[in-house]
């Protein structure tokens, strides 16, 4: 099973999913955590994608990056999927969730605001992530946690994006 964090896209064409990253990329330059962004597909899986980083990126930046491809600016999408698999890292104190632990990070189909995240944890506990870096515990989970059993080995390497 994979073990590093993953972005799983499903109903989007890898030509837009490479404009999403490739924009992607070049916005978030600055953090360093872009360098490297490698999109692959399985042919066994039509319709889904996986975003893998070389350079992975702390909490924060993976959920921008969650947020990002949901939401791409100059492509527009329809019925797409995007959902994010986080394994909290262990100097990762500064968030409330238990290293080790994983996530999984997708923008709500409610939502209105186009500037957070809802999570999922193990345990499914759910939380709305803001970009103002504000963790808020919810009532109910909009989905049950569901870490999927992703061998990197069945994927094909379509793109490696660099800034």
């Amino acid at each position: 099973m994979l073990q590093q964090d993953f972005i799983l896209i499903k109903n989007v064409s890898e030509e837009n999913a490479s404009t999403i990253l490739s924009n992607l990329a070049t916005l978030y330059a600055e953090s360093g955590f872009t360098n490297g962004i490698e999109l692959a597909r399985n042919e066994g899986l039509p319709g889904t994608l996986l975003v893998t980083f070389q350079n992975p990126p702390d909490f924060e930046r993976f959920a921008f990056f969650v947020n990002y491809v949901h939401y791409p600016e100059g492509v527009e999408l329809f019925n797409h999927e995007v959902k994010g698999f986080y394994k909290v890292k262990q100097h990762e104190s500064e968030i409330k969730f238990k290293p080790e632990d994983w996530l999984q990070l997708f923008v709500s189909k409610n939502d209105n605001d186009f500037d957070n995240v809802s999570i999922v944890t193990e345990s499914n506990e759910a939380f709305l992530f803001d970009f103002g870096g504000k963790t808020k515990n919810l009532s109910f989970a909009e989905q049950q946690y569901e870490l999927p059993a992703i061998e990197k080995t069945e994927f094909s390497l379509v793109k490696v994006f660099n800034p």
